[in-house]
């Protein structure tokens, strides 16, 4: 399998594992919601984390000026600081690791890590 269709495997059992998971924004309840990540999701070697996804809807995700993961980066994050601060924990001690280059072996592992949520 090549990395691209590794890279399409993984996010299909990761979003599979976080729909069953989560039902609802994460901030209003909104029931239609996307997956938020903490760390950006170029950002490979945190992309299929756990503490790295929580959901969103769209206005809480790219839009609200006031609460929002694109739109207001600093307020929100403290937002999951009071929040959900197993989130921020992961998400202040990881946010430094990026551009990390990673193996064609390495996806194939986690492939098979998300095979077993």
């Amino acid at each position: 399998m090549s990395k691209a269709n590794l890279i399409k495997t993984a996010d299909s059992l990761f979003g599979a594992w976080f729909h069953d998971k989560y039902h609802e924004c994460c901030i209003c309840g909104d029931p239609e919601f996307e997956l938020m990540h903490l760390i950006p999701r170029t950002e490979h070697l945190t992309r299929w984390e756990k503490l790295n996804a929580l959901p969103g809807c769209a206005f809480h995700h790219k839009y609200s000026k006031l609460l929002s993961c694109h739109g207001s980066p600093e307020a929100f994050e403290d937002w999951i600081a009071d929040n959900y601060p197993e989130h921020h924990y992961y998400f202040i001690t990881n946010r430094h690791i990026i551009g990390v280059s990673l193996t064609e072996d390495w996806y194939r592992a986690k492939v098979e890590e998300l095979k077993l949520w």
